[in-house]
C-alpha cells in the first residue's frame, strides 16, 4: 500500500542492483553471457586452437574491461579445467543469488575440458572464491540446496583454484580486478600452509 509519496526505484526496477560502497553506489556483480563462450562458438577450428593455447597459458580467472571509461565495470570469467567434470560451480562473496546456485554454475566450453562462467563486476572489486566439481552419478548436491547460506556451506568443502597456487588462505583463492586495491589481510594474517 502506497502513501502517495515519491519513492526510489527498487534495484529490480532499475534493471541492475546497486549497493553502497565508500559513500557512493556501485553495481552489484551479475552473471552475464560469457564473451569467451561467444568468441569460442564463433571461431573456426584454427582460431579455436590458438585460443585454447592462449587460455591454457593465461592466469585465471580472466579479466577484461567492460567499457571504455577508466571506472567502467570489468568482466571476470572463472574457468576450470577438468575433463571428468559433469558439473561445476563457483562460490564467491558477492556473486549469485540468495535463491541458489543456478547463476553460479559454470558451463562447458564445447569440445574442451574447460568450464566457464562470466560476471560483470565493479571496477574496484575483489573476492575470495572456491570451485566445486561434480564427478559422480546423479545431480550435483548444490542443485538441491534451497538457500544461498546452504550453498555457501556446501561449497565451503570446495577446492581452491588449482591454477592459482600459493593462495594466502587455504580454503579459498583470492582474486581482484586490476583496479582494486589489495585486500586487507584478516587480523592475525592468513594461515600458513605446509
Amino acid at each position: 500500500m502506497s502513501d502517495g509519496s515519491p519513492r526510489a526505484a527498487t534495484a529490480r526496477e532499475r534493471g541492475s542492483a546497486l549497493r553502497p560502497v565508500g559513500g557512493g553506489m556501485v553495481p552489484e556483480p551479475r552473471r552475464i553471457c560469457s564473451p569467451l563462450v561467444h568468441h569460442w562458438n564463433a571461431a573456426g577450428q584454427g582460431e579455436r586452437g590458438r585460443l585454447s593455447m592462449a587460455l591454457m597459458a593465461a592466469s585465471w580467472p580472466l579479466y577484461q574491461r567492460a567499457g571504455e571509461a577508466e571506472d567502467s565495470a570489468w568482466i571476470v570469467t572463472f574457468l576450470l579445467d577438468d575433463p571428468l567434470a559433469l558439473a561445476a560451480v563457483v562460490s564467491a562473496r558477492g556473486l549469485g543469488s540468495p535463491a541458489g546456485a543456478a547463476d553460479l554454475e559454470l558451463e562447458p566450453l564445447s569440445d574442451t575440458s574447460l568450464w566457464v562462467a562470466s560476471f560483470s563486476v565493479p571496477a574496484r572489486w575483489h573476492t575470495r572464491y572456491a570451485l566445486a566439481v561434480h564427478h559422480g552419478p546423479g545431480e550435483p548436491e548444490w542443485r538441491a540446496v534451497g538457500s544461498g547460506w546452504a550453498l555457501r556451506r556446501l561449497v565451503s568443502r570446495a577446492r581452491v583454484d588449482p591454477r592459482r597456487p600459493g593462495a594466502p588462505a587455504p580454503e579459498c583463492t583470492l582474486t581482484a580486478t586490476p583496479d582494486a586495491p589489495p585486500p586487507a589481510a584478516p587480523a592475525g594474517g592468513y594461515p600458513r600452509g605446509l
